[in-house]
């Protein structure tokens, strides 16, 4: 079908498109780039390539998270953008209702790779993490004018792990433009999960810009381990 378009003018494309796909999630990440760049070979340009992200939902397919990471991944091309909706979910609908919120944060996308609007266009994303005292330090990309949450409470929905891979719900705190993970319950921690499930209950950890709260950080994990534990839940 895209075919016969190829070589008509166009800006560029938003995509929203995954959730068909949760059952095979890590095939997802090489599929969806090579259509990125098929798409962009067949224009013969590098056109900005926009997509939104798996909201949140209880789903009944295994592999919703590892679906958002796959989405992820294709932020490695250049000219790609992602809009994070994880907070606007719904419940029991693939669907959010709010569809202001995910048109804002595409069009804030667009703003920035297509008109070069100088604008902060994507949440927070995780560049790495270091280890010191059993504490995880956490660096994050586009923070805009820092990180805050909603309720001025402490960041919620992390978890942390050992060498055992058990993960247990941890605290966090914003320590100027990173973030400190930890968990009393694990004293050498080797990796760090944030909002790693389908419908998070609670998240508040977003970006500011011009004094106002901007957009939500996205879930990640620090680890590539294959098997994905239950989470440990404690009351």
């Amino acid at each position: 079908m895209i075919a016969p378009l190829a070589g008509y003018a166009m800006r560029g494309t938003i995509w929203y498109q995954g959730e068909a796909n949760v059952t095979r999630a890590p095939q997802y990440a090489p599929l969806f780039a090579a259509l990125i760049t098929n798409w962009r070979a067949r224009w013969e340009r590098q056109f900005p390539f926009i997509w939104v992200q798996l909201p949140g939902l209880e789903a009944s397919l295994p592999g919703w998270p590892l679906l958002r990471e796959s989405q992820a991944k294709a932020l490695s091309l250049p000219n790609t953008a992602m809009a994070v909706t994880i907070d606007v979910g719904e419940r029991n609908d693939i669907h959010p209702r709010n569809k202001q919120a995910v048109g804002y944060r595409l069009a804030l996308a667009a703003r920035k790779l297509v008109y070069l609007e100088q604008v902060p266009h994507m949440g927070p994303l995780l560049v790495k993490m270091t280890v010191q005292d059993g504490r995880c330090r956490i660096e994050l990309s586009n923070t805009g004018e820092g990180l805050t949450t909603t309720d001025g409470k402490p960041p919620r929905g992390f978890e942390v792990a050992g060498n055992d891979r058990r993960f247990v719900p941890a605290e966090a705190s914003i320590e100027g433009g990173t973030l400190e993970v930890w968990s009393p319950r694990v004293s050498a921690p080797v990796a760090v999960r944030y909002l790693w499930t389908d419908y998070p209950n609670e998240l508040n950890l977003y970006s500011t810009f011009r004094g106002e709260i901007w957009l939500p950080a996205g879930p990640f994990r620090t680890d590539d381990w294959e098997a994905m534990p239950a989470i440990e839940l404690v009351d």
